[in-house]
């Protein structure tokens, strides 16, 4: 849809719109993921990447960037969006109000799923298409202040069976994490991770898509 500052967040933010979602980023940023309800039978006009770019800069602006601070490149069914300069990740119910400045890249997320919602053919980009807010570079890996963050997030993890001493891997959504135990909720199936077991947790790879254009 967690985040030391800048060592722990990578400078990326990935997010596709779940269905009435909201999103997150800080210097070195990590990636975020929501995702609305996909329809791809959803007609769209010639335009549509037009009128999608359009409301993408205005939401934007209303955030202080400039159209030249950000990138919009549309690939299959797939938006990515990518913020250069400044930009930090706010934490959710964060008291602290003292952030860095820059692009605060969860309001310009919100900013955009807003902007999208407002307009018929927006709302029917955001239901066929995967949208990724991103600055360039990053770690993948789920760390630091990223548990909080990911909270409800895809992540893939790596663990060692304590049974048959094996290495396993394991997709579903991050349910929670404490100081003993990671859990992962597969399909409505919770997986309890001792950490010491924990090898890794990652956020999914997007995937590439064909017919860009």
């Amino acid at each position: 849809m967690k985040f030391d500052p800048c060592s722990l967040i990578g400078n990326i933010l990935f997010f596709s719109f779940f269905h009435k979602s909201n999103a997150w980023l800080s210097h070195s940023l990590p990636r975020l993921s929501f995702r609305r309800c996909i329809s791809l039978n959803a007609l769209l006009p010639e335009n549509y990447q037009d009128v999608g770019n359009e409301l993408i800069y205005k939401a934007g602006k209303g955030c202080g960037t400039s159209e030249d601070q950000l990138s919009v490149v549309w690939k299959g069914g797939k938006v990515t969006v990518t913020v250069t300069g400044d930009a930090f990740l706010s934490v959710p119910d964060d008291e602290n109000d003292n952030h860095e400045s820059g692009v605060d890249v969860v309001v310009l997320a919100r900013a955009i799923n807003a902007a999208l919602d407002e307009n018929e053919i927006g709302t029917r980009i955001a239901e066929t298409h995967e949208i990724e807010v991103t600055t360039p570079g990053a770690s993948e890996e789920v760390t630091g202040i990223m548990w909080d963050v990911y909270r409800g997030f895809d992540v893939v993890a790596k663990y060692i069976d304590p049974k048959k001493h094996v290495e396993k891997i394991i997709e579903g959504r991050l349910h929670e994490r404490t100081e003993e135990i990671t859990i992962i909720n597969i399909k409505g199936r919770m997986k309890k991770i001792k950490n010491g077991n924990l090898l890794s947790v990652m956020l999914p790879k997007a995937k590439k898509e064909k017919g860009s254009k």
